[in-house]
């Protein structure tokens, strides 16, 4: 049990030091009922872009700002499509989430 418990830990730690103690991820949240409709009242689009900036704008202690969009759609391959999610990135993605392109490019 205690081996098992120390794998865990270990897990959750390596996965904390991966996404980087020095990153918050602001994302928005599915809501429903009186909450959704006070939020909608406040901000009807959600999150956006120009937030992106305002969070820029407002938080000088930020090193970087990096808006992501995210949809659920079709990749069309060889052969079929696979259903898939799909970003849309700003320069420096990669390196605030530490994420490294295994095969193809990276366009920009």
């Amino acid at each position: 049990m205690v081996s098992i418990s120390e794998g865990a830990r270990y897990e959750a730690l390596e996965q904390i030091r991966l996404m980087g103690v020095d990153v918050i991820h602001i994302q928005r949240r599915a809501l429903s009922g009186d909450a959704l409709t006070a939020a909608r009242k406040r901000s009807p689009q959600g999150l956006s872009y120009s937030d992106a900036a305002a969070i820029r704008d407002v938080c000088s202690f930020a090193k970087r700002v990096v808006p992501v969009c995210r949809v659920f759609g079709d990749v069309q391959v060889p052969g079929e499509p696979i259903h898939s999610k799909i970003y849309g990135v700003v320069p420096g993605f990669q390196e605030v989430n530490r994420f490294h392109v295994a095969l193809g490019a990276v366009r920009g």
